[in-house]
């Protein structure tokens, strides 16, 4: 029941009309990570512009330093991925030390309008967050921040280059973008969401055991061919409720945001480089886990005159 009150407190800040204000310094985030690489032939999409764009938008929100950003970074993916379960606690705690001095921080002056809405903030009745719940805020933000866009972005940037036509279609049809971006979205949900059994239960004939961990992939639910026919493909006259944000109380407080980056970095790349694909003899690289995600994409294009 705690996880509705939270929400209020921050849902202000990622409703429609407050992501429009952000729109801005979104388009001027994608136009500096592209100027590395707009006199050039190709890049590697993924660590040249994916990750690093929606990481430096969630630094700004949270008022934390752009030039720590492959540190966060290299944090986040140690407790995500990390090699051992050693590693992943190791990151995790190194995460909180830093969280628990930006929080320090906070209070003395906070950085962002954001930051001073959850400092100030008022719950049950009109006491003030606890240390503990503003980092457990601070985390989740970190995490979704700085992971599940950029998956997203990578996938939808791999489809987009492997499709010529539907490119093309794209850069003739601009008012097509909305809704070819909500269906990437669909195409690549990235997040698997995980549960632990609390009792011994049968469950549709499989038998589950207390403690038992159960992964349930929203990305295997989004290509249901029950539910959406031609499920692999876009189809920008779908109807269906698309689940890639989740739903219910658990719906994405990000989810305007991410659309907003999506299309922004997808409309960037197409209007300007022409024909976007993937070099010959190239190859990229993705992961599984608690995200599926991307690791190198190689792209290569024709500038625009």
């Amino acid at each position: 029941p705690m996880h509705t009150i939270y929400r209020k407190v921050l849902i202000p800040f990622f409703t429609p009309k407050a992501v429009s204000h952000m729109e801005a310094g979104v388009r001027q985030t994608v136009d500096e990570l592209i100027a590395p690489f707009a006199d050039k032939d190709g890049c590697d999409f993924v660590n040249d512009f994916a990750i690093p764009f929606p990481s430096m938008i969630f630094l700004r929100l949270m008022g934390m330093p752009e030039d720590m950003l492959h540190q966060f970074f290299t944090w986040e993916q140690n407790l995500l991925r990390g090699e051992t379960m050693e590693a992943r606690i190791t990151a995790g705690r190194e995460i909180l030390e830093y969280l628990k001095l930006h929080l320090e921080r906070q209070k003395v002056q906070p950085a962002t309008p954001l930051m001073e809405n959850i400092m100030n903030a008022r719950v049950e009745g009109g006491r003030p967050l606890t240390d503990g719940e503003i980092l457990g805020m601070f985390y989740t933000f970190y995490v979704g921040g700085l992971d599940t866009v950029y998956a997203t972005i990578s996938w939808s940037m791999r489809y987009i280059a492997t499709r010529p036509a539907f490119q093309q279609f794209l850069r003739d049809n601009p008012d097509k973008l909305n809704r070819a971006v909500d269906e990437l979205i669909r195409l690549f949900a990235v997040v698997s969401t995980q549960r632990r059994v609390t009792r011994d239960f049968t469950f549709h004939g499989v038998e589950m055991k207390e403690n038992d961990l159960v992964v349930m992939p929203i990305f295997v639910a989004c290509r249901d061919a029950a539910a959406y026919p031609n499920p692999h493909e876009v189809d920008l006259d779908r109807t269906e409720t698309m689940l890639s944000f989740a739903s219910g109380p658990h719906l994405c407080l990000g989810m305007h945001l991410a659309r907003r980056e999506i299309r922004f970095a997808i409309e960037a790349f197409l209007t300007r480089f022409d024909n976007i694909h993937i070099p010959e003899g190239a190859h990229y690289a993705y992961h599984a886990g608690p995200t599926f995600n991307v690791d190198s994409l190689p792209l290569a294009w024709t500038r625009k005159a």
